[in-house]
Parts: C-alpha cells; structure tokens; sequence
C-alpha cells in the first residue's frame, strides 16, 4: 500500500515520526509500520490520528484506500 498522501499529512503537522507517535499515544515502530503501509489502523486508533492530523476520518480513510 503507498501512504505517500499520509506520510504528507503528518509531515505538515510534525516534524519526525516520533512526534507523531507521541501525539497519538503510539510506540514509534507502529506508527512506522502504519506509514509504511504494513498496519491500517482501528477505528479507535483512527480517530486519534485523524484529531492529531486535524483532519475527518473520512479524509483519513481516503489514504487507506487506492
């Protein structure tokens, strides 16, 4: 899966992976597996990353799908 629009989005709010980790309670690894296209997030974990994104969950499931 490509997460290039994702991996954008957080880019613009923060600054590494790490700080994304840290803003929505995650251990680094996950968010880099999530980034990387290996883990698609729960709808739980989905509404964390969209309120730390600000963005809908609706625009962040459109970086889940092809």
């Amino acid at each position: 899966m490509d997460n290039t629009k994702l991996r954008k989005a957080v880019r613009k709010k923060f600054n590494t992976d790490a700080e994304f980790s840290l803003a929505i309670g995650w251990v680094p690894q996950k968010a880099h597996k999530m980034l990387s296209g290996i883990y698609i997030p729960k709808l739980s974990e989905a509404k964390k990353i969209s309120q730390a994104l600000g963005i809908s969950l609706d625009e962040l499931a459109n970086f889940f799908t092809q």
